[in-house]
């Protein structure tokens, strides 16, 4: 088959369903900006979802004419379905703390201290529910293998990009604190992990020294990460037992 012939499947970061091209068609949609550089593709003698521009380059180039036909097939019905119903059920669980988050809120304002400083309750809720989000982000990293984990984490993140959620404007600055919040959550899962994230946190509230805040921050990343790292787990198991 001709390179330009060869079909490549493409999962759009806003889209839950993959599309069907030619080669020769996304390269086209590609100088267009239609797709991106960066989505993830597929298509038959690859054993994983690679992003587009690496795949064009394999169509292109001899790896795949050499390369052994494999069994895999692109995001099977069932397999996509696990990895929707994985993003759907992560953003839920990450929407679904704000009562907890309120709770705080009301509790920090009942016992201020005399000589504290005066906190931007605002900003500590719209930052707890970044921090919420970024700690089920770093849970789907931490629970899923390399497989689903991309697309997973790509359709769980377009979630949060579209949502609407009263005194919070965008969640553009997600992208910012996955990277900030990214570099202790990836350390290590510790007493010393924890406490890091939640001077971080503190930070973002604007009183980095808040010993308070530092609490809340670091038992938050704790309970959040184990609660959707354990139902992860028994999702999965209980998707093994269907089977």
């Amino acid at each position: 088959m001709d390179a330009d012939d060869r079909k490549i499947y493409v999962a759009r970061e806003n889209e839950e369903d993959y599309r069907l091209f030619s080669a020769r068609t996304a390269r086209g949609y590609l100088r267009t900006g239609l797709i991106q550089e960066t989505d993830l593709a597929w298509c038959e003698g690859m054993t994983n979802w690679q992003p587009l521009a690496r795949v064009l380059e394999r169509v292109e180039g001899s790896a795949l004419k050499t390369a052994p036909v494999t069994t895999l097939t692109p995001l099977p019905a069932s397999s996509k379905v696990s990895a929707s119903k994985l993003a759907e059920t992560c953003f839920q669980l990450a929407l679904s703390f704000q009562d907890a988050y309120t709770k705080v809120i009301r509790e920090l304002q009942l016992s201020k201290l005399e000589d504290e400083e005066e906190l931007d309750y605002g900003q500590i809720w719209v930052e707890l529910v970044y921090l919420g989000c970024v700690v089920v982000d770093h849970a789907i990293e931490a629970s899923l293998n390399d497989e689903t984990q991309e697309l997973v984490l790509k359709l769980y993140r377009s979630h949060l990009y579209r949502v609407k959620i009263e005194g919070i404007h965008s969640f553009r600055p997600i992208k910012t604190r996955l990277l900030l919040y990214g570099q202790e959550t990836h350390s290590s899962r510790s007493e010393a992990a924890n406490e890091h994230v939640g001077q971080k946190f503190a930070h973002f509230c604007g009183s980095k020294y808040n010993r308070r805040l530092i609490k809340i921050g670091a038992t938050l990343f704790h309970n959040v990460y184990d609660h959707v790292t354990a139902k992860l787990h028994a999702m999965e198991i209980e998707s093994a037992g269907k089977h």
